[in-house]
């Protein structure tokens, strides 16, 4: 009789919580705030919204949005589309609470939203504005062999049968410093780039690469 109840113990442990509650009473559970992106077309609007993952904990919203979820999140979304070549990206980050407009809050190119520190609320919208796509308008070799130019090039163009047009040409700051690097470390050369820029032109950077033995 005592050897039952003890395998019965054994194998039906008593599950609590400090305090007396069983373990196995369901927590209420807690519903993750509403964040969305729009502006840059259905696809890339959901890869946005993924890489706003970065900034959430256990991937997935938290209950609540405050100010420094709304400055990381815009930060977030800058970094990708500079990648992509929008250097002037801008945005208002708008923020909602039991279905109620809490404030719009807007950020320039190399800014953040400056909300109240103090806000709060359960659901918001990015709108985007993408502005002007920079791109490699032209790329002019001094100094360099004929034979040397077209390799030189590559290190900053994309060649490639997926990538045409402007797609191959972005310019970024991170691409034009990795290109002139290994530039000048594969042909042995000094390279000064020298910078022109059009005003408010799609093909909105043109760079010459100086090139000296």
């Amino acid at each position: 009789m005592l050897a039952a109840a003890v395998a019965a113990l054994v194998v039906f442990p008593l599950r609590v919580r400090a305090g007396g509650a069983p373990l196995d009473e369901a927590a209420p559970r807690v519903e993750a705030a509403k964040v969305s992106v729009e502006g840059l077309g259905w696809w890339k609007n959901r890869r946005a919204r993924q890489l706003l993952r970065l900034v959430e904990a256990e991937d997935r919203p938290p209950a609540t949005i405050d100010a420094a979820y709304l400055e990381d999140a815009a930060l977030v979304l800058q970094s990708q589309l500079e990648g992509e070549g929008f250097l002037r990206a801008s945005g208002v980050a708008e923020l909602m609470r039991d279905g109620k407009l809490v404030g719009a809050f807007p950020w320039q190119a190399g800014g953040v939203p400056e909300p109240p520190r103090d806000v709060l609320g359960d659901a918001v919208v990015f709108r985007v504005e993408r502005g002007v796509r920079f791109t490699f308008e032209s790329l002019e070799f001094q100094g360099l062999p004929d034979g040397e130019r077209k390799v030189a090039e590559a290190f900053f163009v994309s060649k490639g049968f997926l990538l045409e047009g402007s797609a191959a040409r972005l310019f970024t700051p991170t691409r034009l410093r990795s290109g002139w690097r290994i530039c000048a470390k594969v042909c042995g050369v000094v390279v000064t780039p020298t910078r022109k820029c059009p005003p408010r032109s799609k093909r909105a950077t043109r760079r010459r690469a100086r090139c000296t033995s």
